[in-house]
């Protein structure tokens, strides 16, 4: 396996690009054709430290998708949807890479 961390602009975290190899004949390497397993989730675990409101980086959360979800701004006022999505769009709060699900957070 061939594993890649890149950082980006704006994302806390890093981005995970992958290869997978096999000794197919004799013992060189061949890159697999990973074609067969799209769609398939897989885990990959990325070690972060998140300080404050987890809801807040995880765009899935109620504070993104959940009218009721109680959020106040430094003014005192309530925050709408958009502006909470506006937020997270243009802040650096984003830690999941492009198809990623957010899952979990283990402190």
């Amino acid at each position: 396996m061939k594993k890649i961390d890149i950082t980006q602009d704006g994302m806390t975290a890093k981005k995970v690009e992958y290869n997978l190899y096999s000794k197919i004949s004799g013992n060189n390497l061949e890159k697999l054709n990973l074609t067969i397993c799209e769609g398939t989730k897989i885990s990959i675990n990325i070690p972060i430290d998140i300080n404050g409101n987890i809801d807040k980086l995880n765009i899935s959360s109620g504070y993104f998708n959940d009218i009721c979800y109680a959020a106040t701004s430094d003014d005192g006022t309530d925050i709408s949807l958009q502006d909470r999505k506006n937020e997270y769009i243009d802040g650096d709060n984003i830690i999941c890479q492009d198809g990623c699900d957010f899952s979990s957070y283990n402190s």
